[in-house]
């Protein structure tokens, strides 16, 4: 359903869009600068309180790698691990000697560490404090262990320091979960200890530390509330986390970009970790809510001022408008004498000049169209009943002669006077529009004329409806169909025919109804086809009612091949001024 939209009102938003647009689009993009501005500046200050957690994990990092560096670069400690003693030289050489530079590599950290050192030498005793499975060891203290490195050869995570290098033993350093580290939440340092003199490996180091005191910089808080830190190792996989432990954000996506967060990272040189801090985008956009606050104040204020403005405006050039749809409304409903008045010379006064002629013009042609149509379509309508009159003359004359050559002189008497008073109701002094009593006093008259022809084979039954009696209606509608019923829908020697008029709404209804042998869908659309040959008579009932009373109204047939046939024929309910009352039934 379209919606119609008056002049002002189009006038009005013309106005508003025409002043609200260079407003709207500095206000966006002075709300959206704003916002841009506001986001850069929270993305720093978050980049900003990445780079003190990575310093401070990197000064971690750097404070157990010293511990390491300690002992793999100890000259000494190489020496007393390569000499191949037994009895109390390796027990001399173990408490002498390897305990004290361990302890004070340990003393170098800060941190809480364990170390583990696994050496090749066979001859130096094993060193090392039993502990409970179940508890952390580095919830113990600083504790460091001495084995046989025999007790790793099988462990895969071993493996890659087995391999040496084209300068001799494996130098690599590497950060690792091994071990039961995972269980308890701790990470270790590894790499091997070698003999450089002779470019052999001596024993392999492991220096453990806590996840959460290498990584207790990494706190959400400082990012902001709903916000979650992840720091990866080089497979990608979490090694700590501060925040709401999504699965979501654990998801492999492409580019690391997570729906409805905004990803800032930093990297931990020399290890391949990653800080990564997921923040969501509503956070950063809480800062913009202020500012769309004022910029929505602002445009509301203006479409409101401005809306004023417009209304006064329309409202002026409106008023004149109205004045011509008033009286166009006027012509639209016959009243063609209307005229505009207008003050002025302006654009207005010229339209009220030149509508004010055109009236008058249209008026005087319209009068000499209607009388033209009108005698034109009494010419229509009398030509069509014209075409019916013969057509029924010839049938009933032939019906005359046979009861002549047979010298039945009553049926002939009965025939004859109900010939004659049937064109007496038809002739209606030339009028093509009759009452509806009119028209069911005509069809029983050709009923009777056709009773006296068939005598038993015919049997009539009429429902008329008495309220219909007193509308009018196109004359001769009803007969053709009684007579074409009587011509083709004889199905054996006897036939019935039901007549029925009643009003339905404002419209009035006509039923012929035939118990005869019915009509094919074919044969239907071809009597109603105009451009088919047959069925002249129905066509004809069909176009003078739609000439009459417009396309909506008409004829109907609905028919069952061997039960009978159904002709429905609809018209308005109307009054001609020359039919005002029910004929005056006669015979």
């Amino acid at each position: 359903m379209r919606i119609k939209l008056s002049f002002r009102f189009k006038l009005m938003v013309s106005y508003i869009i025409l002043i609200m647009t260079p407003v709207i689009i500095i206000g966006t993009f002075s709300y959206r600068s704003s916002v841009d501005s506001a986001k850069t500046q929270s993305r720093s200050n978050i980049q900003g309180t990445l780079l003190q957690m990575r310093d401070n994990i990197m000064y971690k990092i750097m404070d157990v790698q010293r511990v390491s560096d300690q002992l793999y670069m100890d000259q000494q400690l190489t020496s007393y691990l390569g000499i191949n003693e037994g009895g109390w030289n390796s027990y001399e050489t173990l408490t002498k000697h390897l305990k004290p530079t361990f302890q004070n590599a340990l003393d170098l950290s800060a941190l809480h560490i364990n170390i583990q050192a696994y050496v090749k030498n066979k001859t130096i005793p094993e060193y090392y404090f039993i502990q409970n499975n179940k508890e952390n060891p580095l919830d113990l203290g600083k504790r460091y262990n001495i084995y046989q490195l025999d007790r790793i050869d099988g462990e895969p995570w071993y493996d890659p320091w087995k391999v040496s290098t084209v300068y001799g033993a494996n130098q690599a350093m590497k950060w690792m979960q091994v071990a039961e580290d995972a269980q308890y939440g701790n990470i270790s340092l590894l790499r091997n200890l070698n003999d450089y003199a002779k470019t052999d490996q001596i024993g392999f180091l492991r220096v453990s530390a806590k996840l959460s005191e290498i990584f207790d910089s990494i706190d959400f808080t400082k990012i902001g509330d709903q916000s979650t830190v992840y720091v990866y190792d080089e497979q990608n996989h979490p090694l700590f986390f501060s925040g709401n432990q999504d699965e979501a954000l654990l998801q492999p996506t492409a580019g690391d970009k997570k729906s409805g967060y905004l990803n800032i990272e930093e990297r931990l040189e020399g290890l391949n970790w990653r800080i990564v801090a997921y923040i969501p985008t509503q956070l950063l956009e809480a800062n913009a809510d202020s500012i769309r606050q004022i910029t929505v104040l602002v445009c509301l204020i203006s479409f409101l001022v401005l809306m004023a403005i417009s209304v006064i405006l329309s409202r002026m050039f409106s008023v004149r408008i109205y004045k011509i749809i008033a009286s166009l409304n006027a012509f639209r409903g016959g009243e063609f004498r209307k005229r505009i008045s207008y003050s002025g010379n302006d654009e207005f006064a010229q339209i009220a000049e030149a509508f004010n002629d055109m009236g008058k013009h249209i008026d005087e042609l319209i009068r000499e169209v209607y009388i033209s149509n009108l005698k034109k379509k009494e010419a229509e309508l009398t030509l069509l009943q014209e075409q019916i009159n013969p057509h029924f003359l010839y049938n009933t004359l032939s019906s005359i002669s046979r009861l002549a050559r047979f010298g039945e002189i009553e049926r002939l008497h009965r025939m004859v006077m109900g010939l004659a008073k049937f064109y007496r109701l038809s002739l209606n002094e030339g009028r093509t529009i009759i009452s509806v009593d009119h028209e069911i006093q005509q069809i029983q008259t050709y009923i009777d004329i056709q009773k006296i022809k068939f005598a038993d084979g015919l049997d009539v039954t009429t429902e008329i409806d008495p309220d219909v009696l007193s509308y009018s209606t196109v004359k001769m509608i009803l007969q053709p169909f009684v007579e074409n019923a009587l011509q083709h829908a004889w199905n054996g020697d006897h036939i019935h025919i039901h007549l029925y008029a009643y009003k339905d709404k404002d419209h009035i209804v006509f039923m012929i109804s035939d118990d005869g042998v019915g009509m094919s869908q074919e044969t239907i659309e071809r009597v109603l086809n105009r451009e088919a040959s047959g069925g002249y008579g129905i066509r004809n009932v069909d176009d003078r009612i739609k000439l009459q009373c417009g396309s909506a109204y008409g004829v109907d047939i609905q028919s069952v091949p061997g039960e009978g046939t159904t002709i429905r024929i609809e018209i308005p309910c109307f009054m001609d001024p020359d039919e005002n009352a029910p004929a005056e039934r006669t015979g």
